[in-house]
């Protein structure tokens, strides 16, 4: 692979974690995953490395009510920005009707 110098290819969490899985479920060997991917072995390492020090959040209930809550207060806050930017259009389109009546524009 003849890559610039300084280039980087960035894999989602995804990739990631769907690459430690192809060697640890399908027994797919790690070399062929890394030709694959074009990564070196270490790459690979690293992220399984991760995956196994982060496992322990898929089980942590509060770590997952937590991220929950986050979310929906995420969601709501959206819909309150939406509401509010659609309330600023009525009240500037009603404005410049207003303006025009008066013939001001």
């Amino acid at each position: 692979m003849s890559e610039e110098k300084g280039s980087r290819r960035h894999f989602s969490s995804d990739e990631k974690v769907k690459a430690v899985k192809q060697h640890l479920l399908q027994k797919k060997p790690i070399s062929a995953i890394c030709e694959e991917l074009e990564i070196h072995p270490n790459q690979y390492n690293e992220w399984q490395r991760q995956f196994f020090e982060n496992g322990e959040r898929a089980f942590d209930r509060r770590e997952r009510k937590q991220e929950r809550y986050i979310n929906n207060k995420i969601e709501k806050l959206e819909k309150a920005v939406a509401h509010k930017d659609s309330v600023i259009s009525q009240l500037a389109s009603e404005y410049v009707e207003l303006k025009k009546s008066l013939g001001e524009i």
